[in-house]
């Protein structure tokens, strides 16, 4: 958005601005002593703490289910990301349209998940009827639910 507002190097030193806020919270963080590392106990090999976790995160059912939407839930992401390059391009909008618009799916993200930390309602009711509702999974309904740019 700001690419459509003011510049590219308005942009990036915004960018480069919040890694120096980052290393100022991150400077800030408690030190941890050698005696709090020193009482971790050795690591082993790697594979075998790999099976250990894959083993235990399919042994916990409700583990195993949040980690499986999760997954689809990013897998869904990334394909409206693409999606939506790919459409902007085919409507004839510009690079700086592109940037506001996904300027504004990350705007709704944030509010969407202030919204959601800012309630008590389930997940399931808030994404039906929320920031998140109908049309943000129209996208799933297949090839009809999507715009067409006006084209047939």
């Amino acid at each position: 958005m700001l690419v459509a507002i003011a510049s590219p190097q308005a942009a990036f030193l915004a960018d480069a601005a919040s890694f120096v806020v980052s290393a100022a919270f991150i400077l800030r963080l408690p030190r941890i002593t050698a005696g709090a590392a020193a009482g971790e106990k050795p690591r082993g090999r790697f594979w075998p703490e790999f099976r250990g976790g894959v083993k235990y995160i399919l042994s916990r059912r409700l583990l195993t289910l949040v980690i499986a939407c999760m997954a689809a839930g990013f897998f869904i992401l990334f394909m409206y990301d693409m999606f939506l390059a790919l459409l902007t391009k085919a409507c004839g909008i510009g690079e700086a349209g592109f940037g506001l618009i996904v300027s504004a799916v990350a705007l709704g993200s944030v509010l969407g998940s202030l919204s959601r930390a800012c309630s008590s309602a389930p997940v399931a009711w808030w994404a039906s009827r929320g920031l998140g509702g109908p049309g943000r999974w129209a996208g799933l309904a297949g090839p009809g639910a999507t715009p067409s740019c006006g084209r047939p």
